[in-house]
């Protein structure tokens, strides 16, 4: 009996440094070599790990200044409360501040021309180290080639067309992927999609154009209903009103001038 319990403690010791042994970080050999190629941006926990779900993630965490205030908020991050998340069935504690989504984040038609093509290749690079398909990365790079390269890009207004192209499309790539219903290779030129966004993007223009117009006329024909407030409000102004607008001249400077007028030789 006594030999039965030493052999069920000693089986139990094992188990014990074998789970020890597990949880053990193992230290892995680094090869005699200098570091020859360049430290890509590192994007904000919350962004990598959607891309890690092979979910949508706007261009923006992959900006320069993307990465710059996931890098501030990862200094302030032990300043923040713990947020509690569960990752392969098991629930975890991380810092709220590299769990939720940047406030200073913009939407993708909103970036400039020069941030969306400098993001489209931290993008790819970080969507190559999560391990994404192979033609995924492929139809993605294209994508992005396309727009780059797209004679549009010359034209006055070709850039904000282009920008809402990208958006568009690479987020309804996103949605139908996570349907599972009616996904399409975005690889390929949508001209339908095209010419949706350039319609949007005229008619917006247009109503723009016309909301700007009729400011201007309102306030050509404005007439005010009691005398504004004076320009030089230190002086006691004189008025002189019309039924479209008020000259002020303060009290001070016709004086002068009269004044100037009277030792003036005739």
């Amino acid at each position: 009996m006594q030999r039965l319990r030493e052999q069920e403690l000693a089986q139990l010791k094992e188990q014990e440094r074998l789970e020890a042994e597990k949880k053990k970080h193992k230290f892995i050999a680094f090869e005699n070599k200098p570091l020859t190629r360049k430290i890509a941006r590192r994007p904000s926990p919350w962004a990598l790990s959607r891309l890690e779900k092979g979910q949508y993630v706007p261009l923006w965490y992959f900006t320069p200044e993307g990465c710059k205030d996931a890098q501030a908020t990862m200094l302030s991050a032990h300043e923040e409360s713990l947020d509690m998340s569960q990752v392969d069935g098991k629930m975890t504690l991380k810092p709220t501040a590299g769990a939720r989504a940047s406030r200073n984040a913009i939407d993708d038609s909103a970036l400039s021309w020069e941030q969306m093509c400098s993001a489209k290749n931290a993008f790819l690079v970080q969507i190559q180290a999560t391990g994404w398909p192979e033609i995924y990365i492929s139809s993605l790079a294209s994508f992005f080639l396309d727009i780059e390269c797209h004679e549009l890009r010359d034209e006055e207004f070709g850039k904000p067309i282009l920008l809402n192209y990208q958006a568009r499309m690479r987020r309804e790539w996103h949605d139908t992927l996570d349907r599972n219903k009616d996904t399409f290779d975005i690889g390929m030129w949508s001209s339908s999609v095209m010419e949706a966004v350039s319609n949007d993007y005229w008619n917006q223009s247009r109503m723009a154009g016309i909301k700007e117009v009729s400011n201007i006329l309102n306030y050509l024909t404005y007439t005010p209903s009691s005398p504004p407030p004076p320009l030089f409000p230190n002086s006691n102004p004189c008025i002189s009103r019309d039924n479209t607008r008020a000259i002020i001249l303060p009290l001070t400077s016709i004086t002068a001038d009269a004044g100037r007028g009277k030792n003036r030789e005739p």
